[in-house]
């Protein structure tokens, strides 16, 4: 998965296709123009990249999100689904609109027997200390019974040297 691709909606083939090697395939998600004048705006957008021996779809919800961008995927593992919601959060955009939405998002994806959900992405949302998420998604995350795997900085900040994890699996 690729957060921040910064692959625009009218990029030719030859930009869009060629970040993956010949035996994988590539679903993007770009990032919605711009509210104000239509244009596409400069990075963002989500893509996943994964062999074509995997059996891969993307997957619709009802939730249209304002604050982050998301991509939805489906992988066939065996009997099982593997739903994987790629996640995208720009450091601009509100953290409790955005909380309100993930959590509508967790909801609404919900998962049917044999299905399993991995959450992942970058969601500029860095805890007090270098090896947290801030509190409010860490306690929206043990309300709804999911895990944070990172447990490491993902971001070290170039001005300040404040390392922080950004990113959730």
């Amino acid at each position: 998965m690729v957060s921040g691709s910064g692959i625009r909606s009218d990029a030719p083939d030859a930009v869009t296709y060629d970040i993956a090697h010949p035996d994988f395939s590539v679903l993007h998600v770009h990032r919605p123009p711009a509210a104000d004048t239509g244009r596409c705006r400069r990075g963002g957008g989500l893509s996943f990249i994964f062999s074509k021996q995997l059996s891969v779809r993307p997957l619709q919800t009802s939730c249209s999100p304002t604050s982050f961008e998301c991509q939805l995927i489906g992988l066939q593992v065996g009997k099982s689904l593997v739903k994987i919601a790629s996640l995208y959060r720009p450091p601009s955009s509100s953290k409790s609109t955005f909380l309100d939405e993930f959590a509508d998002l967790l909801t609404a994806i919900g998962l049917g027997h044999n299905e399993r959900l991995l959450v992942c992405g970058d969601l500029n949302m860095p805890g007090e200390d270098a090896n947290t998420l801030d509190i409010r998604l860490i306690s929206l995350l043990d309300e709804l019974g999911y895990q944070q795997h990172v447990n490491v900085p993902t971001r070290r900040d170039p001005h300040t040297h404040r390392e922080n994890i950004l990113d959730i699996l």
